[in-house]
């Protein structure tokens, strides 16, 4: 039974993309079967990141109105093993409407996958409550700035209400501000603001733009930076998954 982590902050700008990106691909390197799944309505970029935006001719959308079948929108990666993607609809809509065909699609691609990871939008609306809802685990991704922390205070005190899994974070330097903001804070200060435990730092990464500008996020990476990322991936792999059910739902083997 795969397991289902929306990675989530509040905030946009943070790394949630990179973060969904490079996990997947550490996973990957680990012998798992990966599905990423971009749940940025009207503002995907994982396709971009992952160099294959020129690929898609199907999305979420069209599998959730049946307009296609489900393997003609999910795209293999070719640079790293077992990790594909299921790309967001370019157009903005409320895919709350969609909430029945989404808890058959999850159900069916818990038993396809090992890992299913969610590129969740910014902000606390619609986007989020739908890349929320059948999770097994929240991990927030977050920068040394305060801003960044806040919304991820807020984002964490909104899944605890709802019951949900929000154990870790991700801290991301994605600028030298953002270094030298979270040097002079500490991690210990920020575990203990977002009552979570850190999953993994990644350090600061000129190449780590780079890389997304020409669609292959982790190949030319930083050691280090490739490291913290495997690290993250390892780290996801040895807890292990939180035990979830879903009722008995119609397959989507079919579509």
């Amino acid at each position: 039974m795969g397991e289902v982590i929306v990675f989530t902050s509040g905030k946009g700008g943070v790394g949630k993309t990179t973060a969904v990106a490079n996990v997947g691909i550490g996973l990957s390197l680990l012998e798992k079967r990966i599905l990423t799944i971009d749940l940025d309505i009207g503002l995907r970029n994982l396709d971009v990141v992952l160099g294959i935006e020129q690929r898609i001719q199907y999305h979420l959308l069209d599998v959730l109105e049946q307009k296609c079948a489900l393997h003609q929108a999910i795209i293999r990666y070719k640079n790293a093993p077992n990790l594909y993607l299921l790309p967001a609809p370019c157009n903005m809509l409320q895919l709350s409407r969609y909430k029945d065909q989404w808890c058959r699609l999850i159900a069916y691609l818990r038993n396809q996958y090992d890992y299913i990871l969610l590129d969740c939008p910014a902000g606390i609306g619609p986007g989020f409550d739908f890349a929320t809802s059948l999770v097994d685990e929240a991990i927030l991704v977050t920068t040394g700035g305060i801003a960044s922390l806040h919304d991820a205070r807020k984002v964490k005190d909104i899944l605890d209400y709802r019951g949900i899994c929000c154990e870790h974070m991700i801290m991301h330097e994605e600028t030298k501000r953002h270094l030298f903001e979270s040097r002079r804070m500490g991690i210990a200060p920020m575990e203990e603001l977002l009552e979570v435990t850190l999953l993994g730092k990644i350090p600061y990464d000129e190449n780590i733009p780079i890389s997304q500008n020409i669609g292959i996020p982790y190949l030319n990476l930083k050691r280090k930076t490739k490291e913290a990322f495997i690290d993250i991936a390892k780290k996801i792999y040895q807890k292990g998954a939180v035990s979830y059910e879903l009722p008995a739902v119609e397959s989507y083997a079919r579509s």
